[in-house]
């Protein structure tokens, strides 16, 4: 996948695999095109939480990892 933002990439991720999509992304405000990622995914850059960066509007580089990790829990 590639993209300039986190966001592309993972628009890009869910276009080539739908069923991912209820599973990354809430179903979009009304009047917004851009959906809203569930509160439950984390996304990391490097293994920096995009939460604590821009967001889905991270700006990626060349060589950057990219994760997508879904809700764990245990004990």
């Amino acid at each position: 996948m590639s993209g300039e933002k986190v966001i592309d990439v993972l628009l890009s991720l869910t276009e080539k695999y739908p069923e991912l999509e209820p599973l990354i992304f809430e179903q979009p405000e009304e009047g917004s095109e851009i959906p809203a990622m569930r509160g439950s995914i984390n996304v990391l850059i490097n293994g920096n939480n995009v939460r604590h960066l821009d967001g889905l509007d991270t700006l990626l580089s060349d060589g950057d990892e990219l994760a997508v990790l879904p809700p764990v829990s245990g004990g």
